[in-house]
């Protein structure tokens, strides 16, 4: 999961300076998460559709990846950061939402320059 997350980070986040974001997926046994597998959120630039559907590009690869015996219970969510400066409001908002929803969610940070 940790080599994925990097891959991304280093393809998609121009080299560490670019933010990107995607899904952790994994399980819940007894009282330990464990994080099993990730896949990106697509960056989406200014140019393209208003028509991309986030939550259904969300659930598509979470469909597929059952379809193959994939550990598919989303867990949390992963997102590079800059220098250390990740602490934000609108990170907290989102792991709130999270934990709201998914009691055991987490959120893994990637600074691939600190």
């Amino acid at each position: 999961v940790a080599l994925k997350i990097i891959k991304h980070s280093q393809e998609e986040g121009a080299g560490g300076t670019d933010l990107v974001q995607g899904v952790l997926l994994g399980m819940v046994s007894d009282n330990r998460l464990e994080i099993t597998n990730c896949f990106p959120f697509p960056v989406q630039s200014q140019n393209e559709d208003d028509d991309f559907d986030e939550m259904q590009y969300q659930m598509e690869m979470m469909r597929n990846l059952r379809h193959v015996n994939v550990d598919h219970l989303h867990v949390g969510w992963y997102q590079s950061a800059n220098l250390g400066s990740f602490i934000n409001r609108p990170l907290l908002d989102s792991q709130f939402n999270y934990q709201h929803s998914i009691e055991e969610s987490v959120v893994l940070i990637y600074d691939p320059l600190k």
